[in-house]
């Protein structure tokens, strides 16, 4: 299975890959990728393996306190997503990874090769306190409300101080999704390409151009829909099992 390198570099390769690429289709490059990249498999696959993001926040100014749309009764623990999140034009929120106070020891600095052994024994009993807290406190009871608010059951056990891990969809570019996922992406791409190209072409089997005719075998892409279905049926299964890296921001 290819592993494509960026937008351009993934239509070449399903394109080649279906028997297309020297082809003049009824439509153009920019109209399939999003059709097929944009519309289908970036939403479909942000869902079994979002990108995390972790961001720091204070819960009382995220807490939302007038709702103009009067679609929520109990405004008292629904939070608004900081606007890092929410502004970015080619991205969608999935949902809530979690959210945790913030005393976690990854967030503070470690010492340095020249400080002194009591740093290192400080580090250590911050670890032990942190690791002992975490065991005690209970965890966040959270509600992802689309788009951009969520809802916190028992905030009133933490303070204000927050790390919340968002889960979101990959940039329409592409280039944030891990190598180590790229051959799963391509592989859902193709099953989406295979599916819209036999929807959009079924009645062309003979293709005419101005330089040849060609036979398309239009019969092999029949059963994209339910090999997409099989596929997503096998993430079902195991698609907690491969969390992707969070992000720090």
């Amino acid at each position: 299975m290819s592993v494509f390198r960026d937008k351009a570099h993934i239509l070449k390769l399903i394109k080649q890959h279906c028997g297309l690429y020297s082809i003049q289709l009824p439509v153009d490059d920019n109209c399939l990728y999003h059709d097929i990249i944009v519309d289908d498999t970036i939403p479909t696959f942000s869902t079994y393996y979002p990108r995390v993001l972790h961001v720091p926040a204070n819960l009382n100014e995220l807490r939302v306190r007038n709702d103009k749309e009067n679609t929520i009764a109990d405004m008292s623990n629904i939070y608004q997503l900081p606007p890092i999140l929410t502004d970015a034009s080619d991205r969608f929120i999935v949902g809530i990874e979690s959210i945790r106070p913030f005393n976690d020891l990854r967030y503070q600095s470690v010492p340095s090769a020249y400080e002194t052994i009591e740093s290192f024994q400080a580090l250590a009993i911050s670890q032990t306190v942190g690791d002992l807290a975490s065991t005690m406190e209970p965890p966040f009871l959270t509600e992802f409300l689309p788009p951009n608010r969520f809802r916190v059951n028992n905030g009133t056990y933490y303070k204000d101080q927050v790390i919340i891990g968002v889960e979101v969809s990959y940039s329409t570019e592409l280039y944030d999704i891990p190598m180590t996922l790229r051959q799963a992406f391509y592989k859902l791409a193709l099953l989406d390409a295979k599916r819209y190209f036999w929807n959009q072409l079924k009645y062309w089997k003979d293709f005419q151009t101005s330089i040849a005719s060609f036979n398309l075998q239009i019969d092999d892409w029949a059963d994209a829909e339910s090999k997409r279905e099989e596929l997503l049926e096998q993430w079902d299964q195991s698609f907690h099992l491969n969390r992707v890296a969070a992000v720090w921001c």
